[in-house]
Parts: structure tokens; C-alpha cells; sequence
């Protein structure tokens, strides 16, 4: 697979890429990471690097806590609540930290990438739950000496999104070991997801014998603007999709687009779920 964070050389610094379309060159092993998002973060925590993170988005305790493996390097790690005290780290927080690094899971960490022609593009302000606009975007950032990372399956231009599928992840995980200089605990990583979705794909075989559908609740207060009572889903292009599937199960809005969207309690009760992950 074509990689969506492509290195110009592996284990030698400096090392270009373009991740997202965007291009960027580090001169050595990031020090002072921003994660923006949970799934990043875990990502650092999940390959010892909790060290390096100097702020983050903090995790909802309730709702959606962090994975409790990882619960003591969370409470390690600074956490930056943004200008408004609940969103994203700010820009001031980001610049205050020194940060050489911002690594963030959904294209609403950073304005919209956004086409406003067939040739010319610009930054825009983000649809997606959680979105606002900010001054500096990836290519300020990197002026500033700040490299940047967004998963290639929520890359802003769509025509460069990754497919949700585990050689994404894989490619993600591998590509951020030769980053932070840990290429074997990221393929140890690699593997040990790989055992987990056996597992998952045996346990839930042996329990109901066959392959159940299901709807991955996310968020209620995302889709308040919706006209109808709706819920933000686990739609067809992300990482729901891809842990549903690799857990065998079949999710009913897999034909949405993006990672999530919002769909109507409606829709929910008509499709008719087996489960609901939540």
C-alpha cells in the first residue's frame, strides 16, 4: 500500500514527508508532541512515549476513559483545555509548550482543507463536531518549525484519504516508530493488534455463531443542529468501520461517508441493530 505519511528515508534524519498532502521536513526525533485527540494520544502512550507529550486534549472520564492500560502514563501527561477550557489545545497553549509536534486523529484538530476551485485551494473552518477555525494550520505550523500529523483516513482533501482497513493503522503505527525512533515496539504493536482482532473475530463466532450488525454510538450533543433527533454514528470511513469489520461485525451506516455522521434515532430503529457499541 501507497503510504499517506510516505518517508523519504527510513532511520535517517532529516527525513521528509508528506502526510495529507502536505510536505514537511524534521531534523531530528520530535521532543515536545501535541496529541489533539484520544486515539492519538493512546497511540504515543501505547509505544512508551508519554515522555515526549507535553499537552493534551483531555479525555472524557465517563463517557469515553482512557484505555485503563495506559490510565497511569495518562495522568502524567499535561492536559490543555483550550481557549474556551473544554476543546482543543489552543494555538497560545501549542506555541507556549514549545511543541515541535502536533499529531491528531480528525481533520477538526486543524481548519478544513478545503477546495475552493479546481486549482486553488485554501484553509476553511471545519464542519465536524468539535471544529473551529485557527490560525495556525499545517503549513504556518511547519514554518514555525512545528511538524504535523493527521491520519491519512481524515485527510481534509478527500481524494487523499487512506481506506479504513488494518494496513492503515499498521502503516500509521510503523511510520510513528521510525518517527519517535522505536520501530520494534511499534511492530510488537502491530502484532499484538493483529492477535487482538483474532480474538475478538473467535469471541464473538463462539457467542452468536454468526456475524452481528450493529451501530456505534458516539455523541449525542454533536448532531443538536440536525431538523430530526439524530446521533453521531460510526460511518463507513474510519477507524469504527475498520474495528467493526476486523471484530466481525457489520455496520449498517458503513455506506455513510467520513468516520462519523450523524443519523436520525429514526434510521436507528429502522435498521434494526443486533448491538449498539457505546
Amino acid at each position: 500500500m501507497l503510504s499517506q505519511f510516505a518517508l523519504a528515508a527510513s532511520g535517517a534524519f532529516p527525513v521528509t514527508y508528506t502526510n495529507c498532502g502536505v510536505e514537511k521536513t524534521l531534523q531530528t526525533t520530535p521532543e515536545k508532541v501535541v496529541t489533539m485527540n484520544q486515539g492519538s494520544l493512546e497511540f504515543m502512550l501505547s509505544m512508551g512515549l508519554q515522555d515526549r507529550i507535553v499537552g493534551t486534549r483531555g479525555v472524557t472520564s465517563v463517557l469515553d476513559p482512557i484505555w485503563p492500560k495506559y490510565k497511569d502514563a495518562y495522568n502524567s501527561v499535561p492536559v490543555m483545555s483550550g481557549a474556551d477550557g473544554k476543546s482543543y489545545p489552543s494555538d497560545a497553549e501549542v506555541l507556549a509548550a514549545n511543541a515541535d509536534y502536533i499529531f491528531a486523529d480528525w481533520s477538526s484538530a486543524f481548519s478544513e482543507y478545503a477546495w475552493n476551485n479546481d486549482t486553488l485551494r485554501q484553509w476553511a473552518s471545519v464542519g465536524e463536531c468539535g471544529g473551529r477555525d485557527r490560525e495556525l494550520v499545517p503549513p504556518q505550523l511547519h514554518d514555525k518549525g512545528i511538524g504535523t500529523f493527521l491520519s491519512a483516513v481524515s485527510c481534509e482533501d478527500k481524494t487523499l484519504r487512506a481506506p479504513p482497513i488494518p494496513d492503515t493503522l499498521y502503516d500509521t503505527i510503523k511510520t510513528m516508530g521510525e518517527i519517535f525512533n522505536v520501530p520494534t515496539v511499534a511492530s510488537q504493536l502491530v502484532k499484538e493488534i493483529e492477535a487482538d482482532f483474532v480474538i475478538a473475530q473467535q469471541t464473538l463466532q463462539k457467542a452468536a455463531g454468526h456475524s452481528l450488525t450493529a451501530v456505534w454510538l458516539d455523541c449525542i450533543s454533536c448532531c443538536d443542529q440536525e431538523p430530526e433527533l439524530s446521533v453521531f454514528v460510526g460511518s463507513g470511513g474510519g477507524a469504527p468501520q475498520m474495528i467493526m469489520k476486523e471484530a466481525g461485525f457489520t455496520n449498517l451506516f458503513k455506506d455513510r461517508e467520513n468516520s462519523w455522521a450523524c443519523v436520525t434515532v429514526a434510521d436507528i430503529i429502522k435498521a434494526e441493530p443486533d448491538v449498539m457499541i457505546v
